[in-house]
């Protein structure tokens, strides 16, 4: 084995220069996110006392809901795509992190030879000729620079910001899931409301018909209550069309085709969680994923610049090769050379190449900064937008709520009148409709501001649990 001591060697010493960690490393700029955002001190309003948890969806305390989240979950389609970007960020990570380690490749060849010589006699003669070849070659470049390893690092920033993407993806499947599944559940209650409405304009229109037989009622009644009917049972189509679009959207959101969506209970609205507590702003850039996203990115063109800057440097590159070569294959190993190369490569004239990707990196990593920034305020805005819906929908709800009980009250003292005969049946109509729409407008209202709930744990960052 005394032979191969020179290539052990030679070999041994790529191995421990890839070792070495060189001095002169370039590194980034080194930022504070708060230097970035610029956010304020406290949001203009303040939020509740309860704490968003990783399953801020079971906040609305319904089975359903948390069996339909958890199937979106493992089922939906945005969600598979993110994870695959991130199994492509993780390879392409690990494809620049084998530059910063040698390379090693063997080579094995054969070679025969024909040659027809002539003899002395005249006659021509076959000369037939074998040749045995193996070899190795090891390269290594000594990263003096720290380009290989600001590569490395820039593919690892992009790993971490398509791991947040995909925890922004499932942030926004589960706040769709949420948010269509309570304007399914309002629906349904609006579907039943005018189900019960029609009935009861029905059944008021036959004792009009009634009356008018006996001459205790005009046409003129009858008619308008006809019209009134005839406008909730025209209603009634164009809300059952929205729960059909409802269930196939929440269908598509689990993975499964519009036609195979679960079958739903048919209950009341959920009561609404209690307020979220919303923290500081400045919570908001470790708790949204899409902020961590596009810090993480950030970083990543910080060190694509580091890694132009260094390609403009020499670099030196280390080269080690074994070669044997025999006519016998039994042989090759008597006959071999080892060899070990060291260059430095320089630039010189690119014609500008590597100083403008100098320039193209910088204004990367500036437009970066700014999107980050823009999706800090995207984000404050969203906070913000949340907590003053959510504040005008609760007093649209209380406001809703008094103008059904006067309108309940105007009905049944308009309906007493009627039936004493001290007044037409026009007030008792008119009240009928508004009623009618004031109950209808309850649910929406409630219904809005469930949404609006949903949309302040969004805007907040409400978690996930991970993938198991």
């Amino acid at each position: 084995m005394r032979r191969f001591y020179p290539l052990s060697l030679c070999m041994a010493g790529l191995i421990l220069t890839a070792c070495v960690s060189s001095p002169w490393h370039l590194r980034p700029t080194e930022r504070e996110k708060t230097d970035l955002s610029g956010v304020p001190e406290t949001f203009s309003s303040g939020g509740g006392d309860r704490e968003v948890t990783r399953r801020w969806w079971e906040h609305f305390q319904s089975p359903e809901l948390n069996r339909l989240v958890d199937s979106a979950l493992v089922g939906n389609l945005d969600l598979a795509t993110a994870r695959a970007r991130l199994a492509q960020a993780e390879a392409t990570a690990g494809v620049s992190r084998s530059g910063r380690y040698p390379s090693l490749s063997g080579e094995a060849g054969a070679t025969n030879t024909e040659r027809h010589v002539k003899t002395l006699a005249g006659d021509w003669d076959r000369d037939n000729s074998n040749r045995f070849q193996l070899g190795l070659t090891a390269s290594f470049e000594v990263d003096l620079w720290g380009r290989l390893n600001a590569i490395e690092r820039g593919a690892l920033s992009q790993v971490t910001a398509s791991a947040e993407d995909v925890s922004t993806a499932e942030l926004m499947v589960t706040s769709e899931i949420v948010t269509t599944w309570i304007d399914i559940r309002t629906t349904q209650v609006r579907l039943a409301i005018l189900n019960r409405q029609l009935e009861t304009n029905q059944q008021t229109l036959d004792l009009l018909q009634l009356r008018r037989r006996r001459g205790m009622a005009n046409a003129v009644d009858v008619l308008q209550q006809q019209q009134q009917t005839a406008s909730t049972a025209s209603a009634i189509p164009q809300t059952a069309e929205t729960l059909a679009l409802l269930k196939h959207r929440l269908a598509v959101l689990l993975g499964l085709p519009p036609s195979r969506c679960p079958d739903l209970a048919d209950e009341p609205l959920p009561e609404l969680p209690p307020l979220p507590a919303t923290g500081l702003p400045a919570d908001l850039l470790t708790n949204r994923p899409d902020l961590r996203a596009a810090w993480a990115r950030l970083t990543a063109q910080d060190w694509a610049v580091v890694s132009a800057r260094a390609e403009r440097l020499p670099a030196l590159r280390l080269t080690g090769s074994a070669t044997a070569d025999s006519a016998r294959v039994e042989d090759l190993l008597d006959n071999w050379a080892a060899s070990l190369a060291a260059a430095l490569v320089q630039p010189l004239i690119d014609g500008g190449k590597r100083r403008a990707e100098v320039r193209r990196a910088r204004a990367a990593a500036a437009e970066a900064v700014a999107e980050y920034r823009q999706t800090t305020l995207a984000a404050l805005r969203d906070v913000e937008n949340a907590l003053a819906s959510d504040r005008f929908k609760r007093d649209y709800v209380a406001k809703v709520t008094a103008e059904d009980t006067f309108a309940r009250q105007t009905l049944e003292e308009t309906t007493r009148r009627y039936q004493k005969g001290l007044s037409s049946y026009l007030p008792v109509l008119t009240a009928l409709n508004t009623r009618q729409r004031s109950e209808l407008a309850i649910i929406q209202a409630t219904g809005d501001r469930l949404i609006q709930r949903v949309n302040l744990y969004k805007a907040l960052g409400g978690q996930v649990p991970p993938e198991s």
